[in-house]
């Protein structure tokens, strides 16, 4: 395979090879001598000082760490990255080779102690200032693409490094595994100095210059920072519990392994060949993961999911320590917390940290690195000392049990918190005001277009997706083009060919390119959406494949190749377009049928009436409902026939047919049709009825301000409708739509009043002289109660629209509140200010509107119960007029004996 199909394979582009191969070297020696240094030390330990000690340790790593972070913080500030780096690795080299001076001349148990600290104090600071480094030479989308490459360099490199342990020790001595790993950093550092040879130090001004701000104040400060951040997000606190209890259960497992299996060898030189070989075979098992079951299944099943992976196989492994502590059992534990966390939980826990501000990331992790980590460590360290030795077999897998289900439950609430974080982000981060749409955004900064690109591919739901496309392409016409065109290939036939449609409006450079690639796709709907936009634009290659899908098979293909034919501007051409169209509407076949139906609705061509009228009667309910969208796209030669279908449409059981009536009804009903068949499709059993009526609305609005008026007046009792006009009497900006809507406003306020007192009427009505008088008084009271809800709805709703923003919250929060305080609170944030009589009628309306006050007040004076049911049945809204018609037949019913004396 050429190198240029194996970057194309691996997401590499030209240019980055060389740091590919670079960085993955790097990591792969460094990998390498972790590897060594894990199993090397462990083993030393654990044999040679005591694995009883091990909770000493991780107490005193969390020392260690918080004293070495603040120490790397204030370096890393100061010194170039890789000057940095060289430092470290060559002090560890020293370390290594003092430290094995001690350990190969059997001096002091404690030198081993000391390198086993060693290895963790470097494992931790090696890999943070890896990341680092790396990071300096890539831009975020960069990262994203190449890490995971550069990651299998450690991998393989761990592979490598336990198998070249195991096999070495058949000459060696365990201890002479720190030379070995002291050889493959000193290699590391002649790597460095090879790739940064030749490179100018900078001067002190300019080196200073580069310095960030937040970064000089220490990592003390950035967990401080992140602290206070803590304080505000819920995600971050539990984000840090998570953490919390991820340290506890890996030091309780890693503690409760190495005991059984430190007391299964009993030769110090088969516990570490075990460790090397076990140390390989977990980095080519994580390495699989890693590149082929993560990403897919992350992909698949998403990013929740993956994270949910480690704690519930810790909850198992932990179970199988707690009811067998054998040797088997250990394995797999051990496999656990060295395979199952770098495979899974690391590559989620990392994609958790994008639902957090940019600027607050590095301060949040550091709160986790520098403060999170050891706390959890030291609480792990100071709890299994006080464990006691003798039982720490038997029970000890139960405690790790229950901290397993408290890391589950905590991962279990972070996940439910991060769709709000990530809401909150974006709401933060593209921000469309009150009344204004996309258009008027600016153009978006590099920052939010990286952000909606991530989302874009890691959109789980085409809605989603192309939500956020739309976000991009509307607000960064400029970017959106080669970003689309670098997603486009990788998602399904029916995003692609939206997205080729954007890209063709977008005109971006190389559009054509991907279009050709789509003609040759396998998926009929893309190939003919291909087609017909580079004929739009002019390409001179689709004449032959015109040509050909004339005379082709598939029905999409020959009405594709009519409908460009036609538009070709060639009389020959164009009667070969018609005459082929006209053949597939006079066929029996549903495929040509549904296929020409879709691309004579693109014409708007009222020619062609005759051929589609009759197909409004077919059985077919596919081709039905194309036939009714194609006849609304067409139009009509004559007027008052097109109402007739539409109505007759609507009236079909099918839900096809019934939402085609209504997305037709535009520009073919009078006013008042179009409106009651809004409303009828607002209130249809079928979701996707509904949506098409929302979606219809706007177009389905009356024409001018009187028209307004009229069918505010008309359509009083309806609602979802007056909120619609509502809407649609704001976007129109006539002049004198503010008066209206106050109007409006005040009808709504005077109907929620009078119906208010209506149902104090209704409770002061001898209920108690009939047992069928108590229910129907309690259900009529409720229902009025219900429709003064309604009113105030629509009456802030109205005010919205009108730019009552604080207002209008206000409002809602005095109506929504059971607080005494807090209503008062917002009543008189309402009135502040504020001298508008309809502001404080409002005010007064909503203050009436709580338990308390519905017991006071003036009630209607009603003869009867007849009289208040005639008044609900012509008043009220349908569903009220429902309730009033259903008690009406139940009092006519009703034994006259069994009548209260009011009827």
């Amino acid at each position: 395979m050429s190198s240029k199909r194996l970057g194309r394979y691996f997401l590499v582009f030209p240019g980055e090879g060389a740091l590919v191969l670079y960085s993955a070297s790097l990591y792969f020696l460094l990998g390498l001598g972790m590897a060594l240094g894990r199993a090397s030390s462990d083993t030393l330990f654990f044999k040679r000082f005591g694995v009883e000690f091990l909770p000493h340790m991780f107490f005193a790593t969390g020392i260690l760490l918080v004293l070495f972070g603040l120490f790397y913080a204030e370096l890393a500030d100061r010194v170039r990255s890789h000057r940095l780096f060289q430092g470290m690795l060559l002090l560890y080299v020293v370390f290594l080779g003092f430290t094995w001076t001690f350990i190969s001349t059997d001096s002091h148990p404690l030198w081993y102690v000391v390198y086993f600290l060693g290895y963790a104090v470097f494992s931790e600071f090696v890999v943070t200032h890896f990341n680092l480094y790396v990071s300096g030479f890539m831009d975020p989308l960069q990262s994203k693409r190449l890490f995971p490459l550069i990651t299998a360099g450690s991998r393989m490199g761990g592979i490598i490094g336990g198998a070249m342990m195991a096999v070495m020790l058949s000459w060696l001595n365990t201890e002479d595994m720190a030379l070995v790993w002291a050889a493959s950093l000193s290699i590391s550092i002649i790597l460095l100095a090879a790739y940064h040879r030749g490179e100018q130090r900078p001067t002190k001004r300019k080196a200073k210059s580069t310095h960030s701000a937040t970064a000089s104040r220490g990592r003390f400060t950035a967990i401080s920072e992140g602290l206070r951040y803590a304080r505000r997000s819920a995600f971050v606190r539990v984000t840090g519990y998570a953490m919390f209890a991820l340290i506890v259960i890996i030091a309780i497992q890693d503690y409760l392994v190495s005991t059984i299996i430190t007391g299964h060898f009993t030769d110090e030189a088969q516990l570490a060949a075990f460790f090397g070989w076990f140390t390989a075979i977990t980095n080519a098992v994580t390495l699989f993961l890693q590149l082929l079951v993560t990403n897919r299944m992350m992909r698949r099943f998403g990013l929740k999911f993956v994270s949910l992976i480690y704690p519930v196989t810790s909850l198992l492994t932990f179970a199988a320590l707690a009811v067998s502590p054998s040797f088997l059992a250990a394995l797999v534990g051990r496999f656990n917390y060295m395979g199952f966390l770098p495979a899974f939980r690391h590559p989620s826990a990392n994609l958790y940290f994008h639902a957090l501000p940019l600027q607050v990331q590095g301060r949040v992790r550091a709160l986790m690195t520098g403060l999170v980590l050891p706390l959890g460590m030291g609480f792990a360290g100071l709890m299994l000392i006080a464990v006691d030795k003798e039982a720490v077999i038997q029970w000890l897998g139960w405690v790790g049990f229950a901290a397993a289900g408290a890391y589950l439950l905590f991962q279990v609430w972070k996940n439910r918190l991060y769709g709000t974080s990530l809401v909150q982000l974006i709401q933060g981060q593209v921000f469309v005001s009150k009344g204004g749409t996309i258009e008027d955004l600016r153009r978006l900064d590099r920052a939010v277009c990286a952000r909606l690109e991530q989302l874009i591919r890691e959109a789980k739901d085409t809605d989603s997706l192309m939500t956020f496309v739309d976000l991009l392409w509307r607000g960064a016409p400029e970017d959106a083009g080669p970003i689309l065109l670098d997603i486009a290939p990788t998602k399904e036939p029916a995003i692609r060919d939206r997205l080729l449609r954007i890209l063709a409006n977008l005109r971006s450079p190389g559009w054509e390119g991907f279009a050709h690639t789509c003609q040759n796709d396998g998926d009929p709907h893309l190939r003919g959406t291909a087609l017909t936009l580079l004929a739009e634009h002019g390409d001179d290659r689709v004449w032959a494949v015109t040509e050909e899908w004339l005379r082709h098979d598939s029905p999409r293909f020959r009405a594709t190749a009519a409908h460009i034919a036609m538009g070709s501007g060639h009389p020959g051409t164009m009667e070969g377009g018609r005459e082929t169209l006209e053949r597939m509407l006079a066929s029996n076949l549903s495929s040509d049928l549904m296929a020409a139906l879709s691309v004579v609705r693109l014409m708007r061509d009222p020619s062609w009436y005759d051929r589609v009228a009759p197909l409004t009667t077919h059985e077919n309910r596919r081709v039905h409902a194309a036939a009714v969208y194609c006849l609304g796209a067409i139009g009509e030669p004559g007027k008052g026939i097109m109402a007739g279908i539409l109505q007759k449409a609507f009236d079909d059981p099918v839900w096809e047919v019934r939402k085609a009536a209504i997305a037709s009804a535009p520009g073919h009903l009078p006013l008042d049709a179009r409106l009651a068949l809004l409303s009828r499709a607002l209130r249809d059993e079928s979701f996707q009825v509904k949506k098409a009526a929302a979606d219809t609305a706007p177009l389905l609005m009356p024409m001018t301000l009187e028209d307004y008026r009229t069918s505010l007046s008309g359509f009083a009792d309806d609602f979802r409708i007056l909120a619609l006009l509502c809407d649609g009497l704001t976007a129109a900006k006539f002049d004198g739509a503010d008066t209206l809507l106050r109007e409006t406003v005040h009808n709504q306020l005077d109907a929620a009043e009078r119906k208010r007192r209506i149902a104090l009427a209704v409770k002061a009505m001898n209920p108690e002289e009939a047992s069928i008088a108590v229910s129907q008084e309690s259900f009529l009271s409720t229902v009025l109660h219900e429709e003064v809800h309604r009113h105030l709805g629509l009456a802030l709703h109205a005010l919205d629209v009108m730019g009552e923003h604080d207002v209008v919250r206000a409002g809602r929060a005095a109506w929504a509140s059971r607080e005494k305080s807090t209503r008062a609170l917002a009543l008189e944030t309402m009135l502040s200010g504020q001298q508008d009589p309809l502001i404080r009628r409002l005010a007064t309306v909503l203050q009436n509107e709580h338990d308390e006050t519905w017991r006071s007040g003036e009630a209607v004076p009603v003869a009867s119960w007849e009289e208040t049911l005639i008044w609900c049945a012509t008043h009220g809204s349908r569903w009220l007029k429902r309730c009033a018609q259903s008690l009406n037949t139940r009092i006519e019913t009703a034994p006259t004996g069994e009548r209260p004396a009011v009827w």
